[in-house]
C-alpha cells in the first residue's frame, strides 16, 4: 500500500539522516582530539623555548603559539584559564597528584598546570591538568 511505502522512505531516510549525524560527530571528535595533540606539542616547544636562550628558535615557537590562538579564535575552543593559587575547580581540573602545604589558605589550590585544558563553547574538551597544594594542619595561616 502506498502509505507503507512512504512511511518506509520516510524510516529509510531518518536512519540515514542519523547515520550521517554519527559519522560527521565522530569527525568533529577526531578533529578535536587531533588539535588537543597539536596543542600539547606547542605547549611543550614553548616550555622548551622559556628555558634554552636560542632566540630564533624561541621565535619560531612564538609563531607556532600565534597560529595555534588564531585557530582556536576561529573554532571557538578557549583555554581553561587556570592560574597557581586559584581555586581547584573538579568541573575544569584534573589533579595529578598533591603536594603538601602549611598553609591553610593554600588548600585545594592550584600548584602547578601540567597541561592546559581546552573547551569549546559549553562543551569540555580537556580539563586541565594541575598540581594541588594540600593542606597537612601544620599551620592555620
Amino acid at each position: 500500500d502506498e502509505v507503507t511505502e512512504k512511511l518506509d522512505e520516510y524510516r529509510e531516510l531518518v536512519d540515514e539522516v542519523r547515520q550521517e549525524k554519527n559519522k560527521i560527530k565522530l569527525d568533529i571528535e577526531t578533529l578535536e582530539g587531533g588539535l588537543l595533540e597539536y596543542f600539547d606539542i606547542l605547549d611543550a616547544l614553548n616550555k622548551a623555548a622559556e628555558k634554552i636562550e636560542d632566540q630564533e628558535f624561541i621565535n619560531s615557537v612564538s609563531v607556532a603559539i600565534k597560529t595555534k590562538d588564531q585557530i582556536n579564535d576561529r573554532l571557538g575552543i578557549q583555554l581553561i584559564p587556570v592560574d597557581e593559587g586559584t581555586a581547584v575547580d573538579p568541573e575544569v581540573h584534573y589533579i595529578i597528584k598533591s603536594t603538601p602545604t602549611n598553609t591553610n589558605k593554600s588548600d585545594s589550590t592550584v600548584n602547578q598546570v601540567i597541561q592546559n585544558g581546552y573547551r569549546r563553547g559549553n562543551r569540555l574538551l580537556r580539563k586541565a591538568s594541575v598540581i594541588s597544594n594540600a593542606y597537612e594542619g601544620e599551620g592555620n595561616e
